[in-house]
């Protein structure tokens, strides 16, 4: 059985789940991938079929691949139908999305392997009421074949188009002899698995479904933890010689920025902690909250921001120097703890972990009582086997800046 898993939001969740219930079933699994994926602690980064087939023989099962800054890639093809031969199940990630739950494929994309026996189609309906902006993985070309535009809250009727538009209909053509399945990745509600119904049957989406929209978004949303999120800009930008807060970075400037980052329904409150009247003021323009203090530590501000986020069921802190950080990274950190319900999150690449960075309830009263000059970081190293690193999409957004060199040297990233 050859297996490939396309489309957006949990294809490796998938994967994993797929490969342990037939683990358990005493078969051999081999997971790779045809395009890219994130490689597992355990990847084994070989393109040799021997060394491949001894770790599938000793274990029963391998994920292979050809390394390649974090991810694995495609292994040749004369490798990959080798361990096809001796692979009782075959498990192949064929798309990438760029952590949003949401996709409509380019033309050359997903990329199916010829002796694969079905194609699964992932989609992640926690993306409904979100702007599509912030959930649609190649939104541009969405827009051109289906009724989506950029600033279009997902509706249900909206996944529908996206799946049978993007996957369903040009994949029946191209492989009209593979088995095709839809999976959505949903929480559980009454309303997630009506629509999940559908989208799995390939029927329409009844219209009480949609006119139920806005009701069923706000009792889901109070059924939610509630999430905050504290912007934190009380640097006091030593290194840098100025506000760097007020630094342009590509014709914005850093804290309009993480402005931009956290702006999303899925925050039921945001504030914004700073010491300078300028931000402050910029915040008021904008209409969001700000809390202007005259604090001198860290740990003194940050006792502020949590008084502001009582009735919160987790918190989130997010950084103003991370020019390059991306709001689908934040939006996950949210889903993982929606998913999780307790824990601290923090956004990670590979082994290095890095902010923003979210706290379960559980953590506010560590928070509050911070010893001097401490952050987030020192109640997340407290409690190690709590925190739970969520992959950013690159490096690059874990960076930050302290001097307006390391600024101006970011603006060359693409």
């Amino acid at each position: 059985m050859i297996i490939a898993v396309v489309g957006a939001g949990g294809k490796t969740t998938l994967i994993k789940k797929l490969a342990k219930q037939y683990r358990e079933q005493g078969k051999k699994v081999f997971v790779t991938t045809s395009t890219h994926m994130f490689r597992e602690t355990d990847t084994l980064l070989s393109d040799e079929p021997e060394m491949i087939l001894r770790r599938l023989e000793e274990t029963g099962y391998v994920m292979a691949g050809v390394q390649e800054q974090g991810k694995i890639r495609a292994l040749s093809a004369k490798t990959y139908e080798k361990v096809c031969e001796k692979a009782d199940v075959v498990l192949i990630e064929a798309d990438g999305a760029r952590h949003m739950p949401l996709k409509f494929p380019s033309e050359e994309e997903p990329v199916i392997y010829d002796n694969v026996d079905e194609i699964l189609v992932v989609c992640g309906l926690h993306a409904l009421g979100c702007p599509a902006r912030d959930v649609v993985h190649r939104l541009s070309r969405a827009a051109e074949h289906t009724s989506l535009t950029e600033d279009a809250k997902i509706t249900p009727f909206h996944i529908q188009e996206l799946i049978r538009k993007g996957y369903l209909e040009p994949l029946r053509r191209r492989y009209p002899e593979k088995k095709l399945s839809v999976c959505p990745n949903h929480d559980g509600s009454s309303f997630h698995r009506r629509v999940a119904s559908c989208l799995v049957k390939d029927r329409d989406i009844p219209e009480e479904d949609v006119s139920l929209l806005g009701e069923t978004e706000r009792k889901e949303e109070e059924e939610k933890a509630k999430v905050g999120c504290i912007v934190m800009a009380s640097g006091i930008s030593a290194r840098f010689g100025s506000n760097k807060l007020l630094a342009a970075f590509r014709g914005k400037t850093l804290i309009e920025r993480a402005l931009e980052v956290t702006d999303s329904p899925v925050f039921a409150k945001r504030v914004v902690l700073t010491r300078t009247r300028e931000v402050a003021e910029l915040c008021h323009r904008k209409g969001i909250p700000v809390i202007l203090h005259a604090r001198e530590t860290r740990n003194e501000a940050i006792g502020l921001g949590m008084e502001a986020m009582r009735e919160m069921d987790g918190c989130l802190f997010c950084p103003c120097d991370q020019p390059l950080l991306k709001k689908s990274s934040v939006l996950n950190l949210v889903f993982a703890f929606w998913g999780g319900g307790s824990g601290i999150y923090r956004l990670a690449f590979r082994e290095r972990v890095g902010t923003p960075i979210l706290f379960a309830r559980e953590f506010f009263e560590e928070l509050s009582c911070l010893p001097e000059r401490r952050g987030g970081s020192y109640v997340a190293g407290r409690h190690p086997h709590r925190v739970y690193p969520v992959e950013a999409i690159a490096e690059k957004e874990l960076k930050d800046v302290d001097t307006p060199e390391a600024l101006e040297e970011l603006e060359s990233e693409e």
